[in-house]
């Protein structure tokens, strides 16, 4: 027994789209910026770094208030290094 969905010549489901994330900071240093974007999911959330607008890291954590902590552990860590808010 087959379905329309196992047969080779099948039609292809639609590409996925990536979901919008809220950026929550942005910091410069000799013309370079890093972004910190969180976006929410069903089973928690995830802490994005883009670095000139190319994705550089990411870290899921189990909530929302988890992401959130990391995401300013990173801002502080960057900030003393010595990367400026914008």
């Amino acid at each position: 027994m087959t379905t329309e969905a196992h047969v080779w010549n099948a039609p292809r489901p639609p590409e996925r789209q990536p979901r919008p994330g809220q950026r929550i900071w942005s910091l410069w240093k000799q013309a370079r910026r890093i972004d910190c974007q969180l976006r929410t999911f069903e089973c928690g959330a995830e802490v994005q770094l883009f670095v000139d607008d190319g994705f550089y890291a990411g870290r899921r954590h189990v909530s929302l208030e988890f992401a959130s902590r990391t995401a300013e552990k990173i801002r502080a860590r960057l900030t003393h290094a010595g990367w400026t808010p914008s």
